[in-house]
């Protein structure tokens, strides 16, 4: 009964260590790789004919490429789109106006980041003439 038990353990480790192994491709991957080598040599060892050559692994992948389409940091983004950021309501008034309010409720920017605001191309800045957001009060 003891021996049964061990016998037992060792196959639930030996099938933990695999299941771990196979849910990580890289070492699934590195893992057959061996098992071939393994196989070669010993068809060696034994005189036999080892068996057909198997196409080495690719190298895992280093680090997964940046989406072309993801927004840089807030730190990298042009001031004109960093005000737009913070002051969505403010920005789509002024874009809306094509300068600022006869009657500015708020601290006006400078009028260069005006001219950037009114003028600017950006994703940030387009989204911006949506109707719905320039009729908003600021």
């Amino acid at each position: 009964m003891r021996q049964s038990r061990g016998a037992r353990s060792l196959l639930l480790r030996v099938q933990a260590d695999r299941r771990k192994r196979e849910a990580d491709s890289a070492s699934l991957d590195k893992a057959a790789w061996l098992e071939h080598c393994t196989i070669g040599l010993m068809a060696d060892a034994l005189g036999r004919t080892p068996p057909a050559p198997m196409e080495e692994p690719p190298p895992p992948p280093s680090a997964p490429a940046p989406v072309a389409e993801a927004e840089p940091p807030f730190e990298q983004l042009a001031e004109a789109d960093q005000y737009a950021i913070i002051y969505p309501r403010r920005a789509a008034l002024i874009r809306s106006l094509g300068g600022l309010p006869a009657r500015c409720d708020f601290g006006p920017p400078s009028s260069d980041l005006v001219h950037a605001i009114v003028t600017g191309t950006s994703p940030t800045l387009c989204a911006l003439d949506c109707p719905a957001d320039a009729a908003a009060p600021a």
